[in-house]
């Protein structure tokens, strides 16, 4: 970084003093991050790995010991006699992975599923909720995620006050102060007051994010994108929409509108930005036969249409039953998708 100007003169930048209140946060830091991404470490593998002496390692994990994150546990092997030709047992220390809690909801037009994830990002308890409608009132909304937030957390056998943070994905772009671009109806639908109201309802922080963005983090950190750098992640439920990351960097645009898909509503043979659940759900409503391509076809797939068919038409994975105008009637069972 360069000089910074001042009154006409140049200040560079200063480092914070090194209080001891600051030392003991970086070494809680440096230890307890090395114990999460390890089953068991010993003292001796944690001053290797943070740099610290024995004495500053103990008095770290003691005192991590003392505010609950991690546990010691017993060095003594019960099945082998003591042997005194050998030295003190090393001290071994393992993470309390139910220390806190992290909530993760999916808020969706349609449905809203809250998971709840131990420290080490373990799915300990999921719970779902519908909304009676697309277009409701925001109390509405927020009582049925609320509903689904103390489902999922009972599931995992906890309470709201063991929740450390909360993160919210919703269909709809956000900007990096976490305001909702309300400039389409649908993206409206999804401003609420989630952050407001759940930090009234339980005291949580609640990082609210586009939907897309956090299945890009996510792909990211444990999925199939693992390590890779330069990702696009696309949703294709109620809208199309996609995370895209670039030089491990998430791409956010200035009003969170990075990966919208809206300039389809101007591409010939496309027309809209509407993703699967939503073309299904007109289709059912309108009572409409479904396409040809409905209809398993040898040879057929995502990729290679049926002959006949036009790369335009919705494909279909379809089980007996429920399709008027079948024979026999087809309802779709998982997702149609365009060629």
């Amino acid at each position: 970084m360069g000089p910074y100007l001042r009154g006409g003169q140049d200040l560079k930048p200063t480092a914070a003093a090194a209080t001891p209140q600051l030392l003991r946060r970086v070494n809680a830091q440096s230890v307890l991050g090395f114990i999460r991404n390890t089953d068991v470490a010993t003292g001796t593998e944690l001053m290797t790995r943070t740099g610290l002496t024995r004495a500053s390692v103990i008095a770290v994990c003691e005192d991590l010991i003392r505010r609950g994150w991690i546990r010691e546990l017993d060095a003594r092997d019960e099945e082998q006699p003591p042997d005194p030709r050998k030295g003190r047992p090393a001290r071994r220390f393992e993470l309390n992975t139910r220390a806190g809690f992290v909530l993760g909801i999916d808020i969706g037009a349609a449905t809203t599923t809250a998971a709840v994830a131990d420290l080490r990002g373990t799915v300990v308890g999921r719970a779902s909720g519908s909304f009676r409608a697309t277009d409701i009132p925001a109390a509405e909304r927020i009582d049925v995620v609320d509903r689904a937030c103390r489902r999922a957390l009972a599931a995992a056998g906890t309470g709201p006050d063991k929740v450390l943070a909360v993160s919210a994905g919703i269909a709809a772009p956000v900007d990096r102060d976490g305001n909702v671009l309300a400039s389409q109806h649908f993206w409206s639908l999804f401003d609420v007051g989630l952050r407001t109201a759940l930090q009234d309802l339980h005291g949580w922080t609640v990082l609210l994010e586009n939907d897309a963005n956090l299945a890009a983090l996510g792909e990211r950190w444990r999925g199939s994108g693992a390590g890779v750098d330069d990702l696009v992640v696309l949703l294709a439920g109620e809208r199309l929409g996609a995370g895209v990351m670039e030089s491990g960097r998430l791409l956010h645009g200035r009003g969170g509108a990075a990966g919208e898909m809206g300039y389809l509503d101007l591409v010939e043979g496309v027309g809209s930005s509407d993703g699967i659940a939503s073309l299904a759900r007109q289709w059912s409503v309108a009572g409409a036969v479904p396409p040809p391509a409905v209809r398993r076809v040898p040879g057929a797939s995502l990729r290679t249409p049926p002959p006949g068919i036009p790369r335009r038409w919705p494909s279909w994975t379809g089980l007996r039953s429920g399709w008027p105008g079948s024979s026999p009637p087809w309802r779709v069972s998982s997702t149609p998708s365009r060629w």
